[in-house]
């Protein structure tokens, strides 16, 4: 009987464990409900030529972008210019409500006692979400630490 009693607690901790992750797929940010959006990396071959220009334009200096073309929303962060190889720009957790979208960004830097290329990079990404025709009037950029970074104005591609 001793043994069942660990074993009933442990099934019961994943249980709760399972609802409160189930949970958390839905968080809720100043009374207003925000939806968690699934969101895929683009190889810049496949990007708009426009959002190509935009991240060529000031490539030096770290920039933050949002467009909104045939339906999905493509967000964009450039690091500027960096003096070695072994820098990235990672974007993710993106979520949306009826008047913005927040995705985080983070921006890796190589440790000193990382190999690297020794030569300018501009690490830069560009993701898409799939936004079901709904275009969010600005997209928010933060930190790890839910630190503002840039709040930008989507651009319309599609002439709207």
């Amino acid at each position: 009987m001793s043994k069942k009693i660990p074993r009933l607690i442990i099934i019961a901790g994943t249980m709760l464990t399972l609802i409160v992750t189930i949970g958390a797929q839905v968080v809720y940010f100043g009374g207003e409900e925000l939806t968690l959006l699934p969101l895929e990396q683009v190889a810049e071959p496949e990007l708009p030529r426009e959002i190509l220009l935009w991240l060529d334009r000031d490539k030096c200096s770290e920039g933050y972008g949002a467009f909104f073309l045939e339906g999905d929303l493509y967000l964009a962060a450039r690091m500027g210019e960096c003096p070695t190889g072994g820098y990235a720009v990672h974007l993710g957790n993106p979520h949306m409500d009826k008047s913005e979208a927040v995705i985080t960004a983070s921006f890796i830097r190589p440790k000193p006692w990382d190999m690297v290329t020794h030569v300018l990079t501009y690490p830069r990404t560009v993701v898409r979400i799939a936004a079901a025709g709904k275009c969010p009037p600005r997209v928010t950029f933060i930190d790890a630490g839910e630190k503002v970074l840039a709040s930008v104005e989507v651009a319309r591609l599609d002439g709207e």
